[in-house]
């Protein structure tokens, strides 16, 4: 199955303000990749700063290598085997005129069959993680977001299994564990339980594989 997704947000600002944005990204000041706070297990970082070669990931099981890198322009990154996603995903500054920018994250890639029964919940999660990365940009260069992104249900019944799945293993980030986000998981969860019951299934499949050994979404590279 082969996937194109593409968001764009024209920003009120100079593209040499959002480059700035872009060359931070992994870094110790990113402020382009959405915060902890709101996703505390899907931190960007590489392990080294951003080049041809570096390699990270924002997930243990999401892991890629920075394959081009035009500083200020674009960057992208290609998925490490055994991803289930086989291609490359990154950002791409384009000015518009001396004061505005647009500014673009691309996924091309191909969707192993071992990933497509939970393709549906895992595009949702990358679109609202992406549409939060370009409201962090906008918040940044305008001081404003215009229109704040929304997330659905699924997208947040999902989170918050993964955030009670993190604070459960003591992988929760430093801060992530406030009383008013512990009350907001218990809430949702208590509302995942009717709304989205094979949602957090087939995630609670998943993490028992993983415990099991087993290297997520597959055996390897070459396995469907």
């Amino acid at each position: 199955m082969r996937v194109h997704n593409v968001h764009a947000r024209d920003l009120a600002a100079p593209p040499e303000t959002v480059a700035a944005l872009l060359d931070g990204l992994g870094g110790a000041h990113d402020r382009l990749w959405p915060s902890a706070e709101r996703w505390p297990t899907s931190q960007l970082a590489l392990e080294r700063p951003l080049a041809v070669g570096a390699s990270g990931g924002h997930d243990p099981r999401v892991r890629y290598t920075v394959e081009t890198y035009e500083p200020g322009r674009r960057v992208v990154f290609r998925f490490a085997p055994g991803v289930g996603l086989v291609g490359t995903h990154g950002f791409e500054v384009e000015a518009l005129d001396a004061g505005r920018s647009r500014l673009t994250h691309t996924l091309a890639c191909r969707v192993e069959p071992k990933l497509r029964a939970l393709w549906p919940v895992v595009r949702r999660q990358h679109d609202a993680l992406i549409e939060d990365s370009l409201d962090q940009a906008e918040l940044a260069v305008t001081g404003r977001i215009a229109q704040p992104a929304r997330w659905p249900l699924v997208v947040r019944a999902a989170n918050r299994f993964e955030l009670s799945l993190a604070r459960s293993k003591g992988e929760l980030p430093p801060g992530g564990d406030s009383q008013a986000a512990r009350a907001r998981t218990d809430h949702l969860a208590r509302l995942s339980a009717v709304a989205v019951p094979s949602t957090l299934a087939g995630l609670a499949a998943l993490h028992a594989a993983w415990a099991l050994g087993w290297r997520w979404p597959g055996g390897d590279e070459t396995s469907t």
